[in-house]
């Protein structure tokens, strides 16, 4: 009897079974297809991985499959195959891949089709069952890591989805070493590709039932985005300049960060201390706010350059909040700083009285142009310390030092040490200044 015959012959016994068993009809996933670890690595490129999980003994060698996707975000229409590239990275799949040949596969190979609107990604297998890659049950193998780029120079979308209906788009297939589905029929040779699709068959000789085989595409994973805790944080670096950066644990559908800046400044009128938008994700405005990835493994952030603030002394408030996929906004957390006006904020003297030789040690808040000079009682200038040198904001836990060495016909009495700090941008500017007397022992 041929193959066909027979499986026309399962399917009208099939249809034509009681309802008593038509109750006993089951439905087995075989496989699981799944779109993971989507990246949009710059505004014209996205990466993703594409895996392919066994989830039944009915199979343990994978013979080929069909997967079509959508891209999302933009026009289809923008999607052309002079537009776009897609390829396979190297050594980015755990099958064999070799390039197609007109002869008997002892490897897998790939095709690529692009189409207006949507991509397909075909991948052949060997011929015979020996050379088929064998998938561990309830393991997941990449079948390939995928980077698509618009050659245009237009900007890629957002997301990446199945084309839908499954059933039509998307096609998967094993091979069966031995079949014992039916007792003394054999229905497939060792090196025939059986499809994970929906149709009957007998399972057992005992009793009459009846499986449906077939497999399924995962789900596009849910919007998840979690901030790491306390990690939203301003740095100050000097020239009213601040640093933000942030840590992300779990990134799912966002496309990108949005940065807002208030004064807190009771000064002000109520509408300038309200929270204004400084960075957003995007071109032209900031590539490093961009969403690195959809993932379960979160992301440093930091924007690309700092932000300018235009008051000292008082206070500056951040928000930090993300741009979904489907165009919401979450808020995740604030934080503040305060700007410094007093610049030199110690300034000191060791030893104090000496003999020979005093140590100036100062600290500054800000990245300024120092200047230090030493005076006699009289107002005279002695000699310069430091001549417009320009110094950067002092570390946490250390010291800035300049040394007075006494001169050998300086007499006993009483000097006085200035320091004027001046802004980096404009030294005809002083910021502040401190005066230090030293007494000097003869």
């Amino acid at each position: 009897m041929k193959l066909s015959a027979l499986r026309l012959l399962v399917l009208g016994a099939f249809l034509a079974l009681p309802s008593a068993y038509a109750q006993q009809l089951q439905r087995e996933v075989l496989s699981i297809v799944s779109i993971e670890n989507v990246a949009i690595v710059d505004p014209q490129t996205m990466e993703f991985t594409l895996t392919l999980r066994r989830t039944s003994n009915v199979w343990e060698r994978w013979a080929n499959g069909t997967f079509q996707f959508q891209i999302v975000g933009v026009a289809s229409s923008r999607y052309t195959p002079s537009a776009m590239r897609v390829e396979l990275l190297p050594n980015s799949s755990d099958l064999p891949i070799a390039p197609y040949v007109n002869a008997p596969l002892s490897a897998y190979s790939l095709c690529i089709s692009l189409h207006e609107g949507w991509i397909s990604i075909f991948i052949y297998g060997p011929d015979e069952f020996r050379d088929a890659k064998y998938f561990p049950l309830d393991s997941a193998l990449r079948l390939g890591r995928f980077r698509i780029t618009m050659t245009d120079g237009g900007r890629i979308g957002t997301a990446l989805a199945w084309m839908e209906p499954i059933d039509y788009y998307q096609a998967n297939a094993y091979k069966l070493e031995v079949d014992s589905i039916a007792y003394a029929v054999r229905w497939y040779r060792a090196d025939d590709n059986v499809e994970m699709r929906n149709y009957p068959r007998l399972d057992s000789t005992q009793q009459v039932i009846v499986r449906v085989d077939s497999f399924r595409v995962a789900p596009a994973p849910e919007p998840c985005l979690t901030l790491k805790a306390g990690s939203f944080r301003a740095e100050y670096l000097g020239d009213r300049l601040v640093q933000l950066s942030w840590s992300t644990l779990c990134e799912q559908g966002v496309r990108g960060f949005v940065i807002r800046r208030r004064c807190i400044c009771s000064s002000l009128p109520p509408s300038e201390a309200e929270f204004r938008e400084v960075r957003r994700f995007g071109i032209p405005f900031d590539t490093a706010l961009f969403s690195k990835g959809t993932t379960s493994v979160g992301f440093d952030y930091a924007m690309s350059a700092p932000d300018t603030v235009e008051l000292r002394d008082v206070y500056y408030e951040y928000e930090l909040s993300a741009i979904m996929f489907d165009g919401s906004r979450r808020f995740l957390d604030t934080t503040s700083i305060r700007i410094p006006n007093s610049v030199i904020t110690s300034a000191t003297v060791y030893p104090n009285p000496t003999t020979t030789q005093a140590t100036i040690r100062y600290t500054v808040s800000d990245r300024v142009r120092i200047t230090a000079k030493v005076y006699d009682i009289t107002g005279k200038e002695l000699t310069v310390l430091l001549d417009n040198v320009v110094v950067p904001r002092t570390a946490p836990g250390s010291i800035n030092t300049v040394v007075w060495n006494a001169p050998d016909q300086a007499s006993q009495g009483l000097y006085n040490v200035v320091l004027i700090a001046n802004p980096v941008d404009d030294p005809t500017i002083e910021l502040s200044r401190a005066i230090l007397k030293i007494q000097l022992l003869r």
